[in-house]
């Protein structure tokens, strides 16, 4: 995990890239809204709010089961970054 934040702090590092391209491949949809939860997280790191904020209201209208960063993100977009 230490490598994945890293990974997303290094600058140029094309994060936003990897994260669409991912989304675009991934066939389970427990896994694509995990990384659109990461993505968001990404946004809020890099200092963008309202792509932050999209992210995380797209991942907490999510009604799948048993995934945590459903709740993380509802958490975020109601309390913030």
């Amino acid at each position: 995990m230490d490598e994945f934040f890293r990974f997303l702090l290094t600058t140029g590092s094309g994060a936003d890239y990897f994260f669409n391209a991912a989304m675009n491949l991934e066939k389970q949809d427990t896994v694509r809204l995990r990384l659109r939860f990461y993505q968001g997280c990404y946004y809020a790191m890099t200092k963008s709010p309202g792509a932050a904020k999209a992210a995380f209201d797209e991942v907490g209208a999510s009604e799948l089961l048993k995934i945590p960063e459903i709740g993380a993100a509802r958490d975020w977009a109601e309390h913030g970054f």
